[in-house]
């Protein structure tokens, strides 16, 4: 769940790093972002509302995020 521009600035990137023309276009990001903000960010209220909901910082390598994912569901 990211409250910030960093989805969209790390799609971009990661466009450029891969090739992947989808992650190049920014209309195709910005579709990307408002679709996930209407139909699954809201999922997280819902989840926290149970106290089922874990944030994890998904910024950083593979490793570092997989990590910190690993110490929220160890929790």
């Amino acid at each position: 769940f990211v409250k910030d521009n960093s989805a969209y600035f790390m799609s971009l990137n990661r466009g450029k790093e891969s090739g992947r023309t989808d992650d190049q276009d920014e209309n195709i990001i910005s579709n990307r972002i408002k679709v996930y903000e209407k139909n699954t960010a809201v999922l997280a209220d819902f989840y926290d509302a149970q106290s089922k909901l874990e944030n994890v910082n998904g910024l950083g390598s593979v490793e570092q995020v997989t990590k910190r994912i690993y110490n929220a569901i160890d929790n």
